[in-house]
């Protein structure tokens, strides 16, 4: 197979990370004012209840399947066998989730009221199996993956249009929702005969890959807790307002570390290629440039956020969210440790088959999540959560930036953390200290943040920063 250039790689997945940053900028906004807290409350706690019936059904394959399917992509035949057994484990795996779910459906209380729209969204259990998306990230196809999500995406925003009208609307909302994913996976397993044969593979060998995907699964449970658990918690030990409250700010954060993110998803195929090739200078110059790439975005992200919080908040959901505002301002944070410890897992970790060590550190920090959510939700709701979120988020940073440094030399690395120094104290003291001490109007609060952005990357150029220097080299 033909190495695909990565410059195209990056460019096609960010242009689908900017399509999912756009249409939910248009999406969210529209079913948040019609839906108002409630409804979104409803259709986000129910989403969540699924997620975790989802999560069994998928067994962690997603990234053990991008990682295995990099290593043979080479080989049609390897690489169909590898297909045709991972689906075999998440059919089986799919059966117990439905088993368990149903059950749950008419022996838990809580659910009985969303039993209609618990079962809607149940669909994409189904639709999440068969579409054998990370098959297209181990053959790094992300210009077929941009073309289908613009596709689907903008089938759903007219859908949404067209259909929700008023509060009661959010079973047509949950509909729509799985609509575009049922499409969307449906066509991916039609698509996928291009590269794969089905069903004609003699001996399929299962055993050897529960131990790898079991360890996978638990990391998919630990991560839950950082993406669904807490809003599963508000749900049951607070109120549908505050969990719409929640998903409000928790969205503007997602929206932005989904695109500072897709970088490192972007290069797992490449990185595990390089290494299961023993190409290890390819693999330490790829960590040091996504590295640096990470940081340059992450760092002014975290701030300016946390300064524009309230125009983010209105034009995102509305006035009837603005108690939004104190949380996203917190959650914030998620943006720097989510996206730098998401590398660390992608580009060292999982590439180098440490799932346990990240299936430990993950354990860790959901402990802590769990903890102070038990402890801070009933009396504060909404910020008790995100407080939790942040504190489990940084130990994890940490614990995993410790567990790096001693499998790869990060000599450089540091070197890189250095250059950023003077220029996010520029940034920090430029946007943080006109917001909190003088409470300065929104559009005063967007003006002073895009002069410090310039100046922060100023600062950078002048220190011949990589990154910077190298948007603007000449041509």
């Amino acid at each position: 197979m033909k190495e695909k250039s990565l410059k195209k790689n990056v460019f096609y997945n960010v242009i689908k990370m900017f399509l999912s940053l756009i249409f939910p900028m248009i999406s969210f906004p529209y079913a948040s004012r019609i839906l108002m807290p409630e409804g979104i409350g409803i259709v986000n706690f129910a989403n969540s209840i699924i997620s975790y019936f989802s999560m069994i059904a998928l067994l962690g394959i997603q990234a053990y399947g991008i990682r295995e399917g990099a290593r043979v992509r080479d080989d049609k035949e390897k690489l169909s066998k590898l297909v045709n057994e991972l689906l075999v484990i998440n059919f089986i795996a799919m059966a117990i989730s439905y088993a368990l779910l149903f059950t749950s459906l008419f022996t838990v209380p809580k659910f009985f009221p969303y039993r209609k729209l618990l079962i809607i969204l149940s669909t994409n259990i189904i639709f999440n199996v068969i579409g054998v998306d990370w098959i297209y990230g181990a053959l790094e196809e992300y210009r077929y993956i941009t073309i289908r999500s613009f596709v689907f995406q903008f089938l759903s925003l007219v859908a949404l249009f067209i259909f929700v009208k008023k509060p009661d609307d959010y079973i047509k909302y949950a509909l729509i929702s799985v609509c575009a994913s049922g499409g969307s996976n449906i066509f991916n397993l039609i698509h996928s005969r291009r590269f794969i044969t089905y069903f004609k593979i003699k001996k399929l060998e299962l055993s050897k890959h529960l131990k790898p995907v079991f360890t996978m699964f638990g990391m998919a449970i630990a991560s839950s807790i950082f993406t669904m658990m807490d809003t599963t918690m508000i749900g049951l030990l607070s109120t549908n307002y505050e969990v719409g409250i929640y998903s409000a700010a928790l969205k503007g954060v997602k929206l932005v570390c989904g695109l500072i993110s897709t970088i490192s998803a972007t290069l797992l195929p490449r990185v595990s290629y390089y290494l299961g090739n023993n190409e290890t200078d390819k693999f330490n110059n790829l960590l040091e440039k996504n590295f640096n790439i990470t940081l340059f975005l992450s760092i002014p992200a975290t701030l300016l956020i946390t300064c524009n919080s309230p125009l983010i908040i209105t034009l995102l959901s509305g006035k009837n969210f603005m108690d939004s505002v104190s949380c996203i301002e917190l959650l914030a944070m998620l943006i720097f440790f989510s996206s730098n410890s998401l590398l660390i897992d992608n580009q060292v970790l999982i590439p180098m088959k440490k799932e346990l060590c990240n299936l430990i550190v993950l354990i860790i920090g959901a402990v802590t999540d769990l903890i102070f959510n038990l402890i801070l939700i009933p009396h504060h709701g909404a910020f008790g959560a995100c407080i939790g979120t942040v504190v489990a988020e940084g130990i994890m940073f940490v614990i995993n930036f410790i567990i790096a440094s001693k499998l790869i030399d990060i000599r450089n690395l540091f070197t890189i953390v250095k250059s950023y120094i003077p220029a996010s104290l520029a940034l920090a003291l430029l946007t943080l200290v006109p917001y909190f001490l003088f409470k300065t109007s929104l559009v005063t609060t967007l003006l002073i943040s895009i002069i410090a952005s310039i100046i922060y990357i100023a600062c950078l150029f002048f220190a011949k920063n990589s990154i910077v220097t190298y948007l603007f080299r000449k041509r």
